[in-house]
């Protein structure tokens, strides 16, 4: 997979009004979204305990009010922490991605940490 652009993000988390946990990710002037393609995953230290969570987005273009948007090839990962001094923001890691597909919604580094949970899966079935 060949990157062809990446930036690295800080940036305040808005939320919805009303919602403590849904954040809003439209961009203004009928952009686009930030559509979500991952649930959120954990970041843990060593000994376990949960420091951050992380979740993947991929880019649509469009007018979201009359629902024409177009898939295009720009993906986030946002990082958040669960410092409470630090809730209100969130690094983000942007990308475009030059071969990625356009109906491809998954990136290959998840693909090949599933194929490697199913390995670990298949070893321990030969037990």
């Amino acid at each position: 997979m060949k990157l062809t652009q990446e930036y690295v993000i800080y940036t305040p988390r808005y939320r919805v009004k009303g919602s403590s946990e849904i954040t809003r990710r439209v961009l203004g002037g009928k952009v686009g979204i930030w559509k979500q393609v991952s649930n959120f995953r954990c970041i843990c230290e060593i000994d376990g305990n949960v420091t951050g969570k992380e979740m993947r987005f991929v880019f649509y273009e469009g007018d979201v009010d009359v629902g024409v948007l177009r898939k295009t090839h720009w993906c986030m990962t946002e990082f958040i922490t669960m410092n409470q001094d630090e809730a209100g923001f969130a690094i983000c890691k942007v990308r475009e991605e030059a071969t990625r597909a356009l109906d491809d919604t998954s990136s290959d580094d998840y693909q090949e940490e599933e194929n490697e949970d199913e390995s670990e899966d298949d070893d321990s079935d030969e037990e």
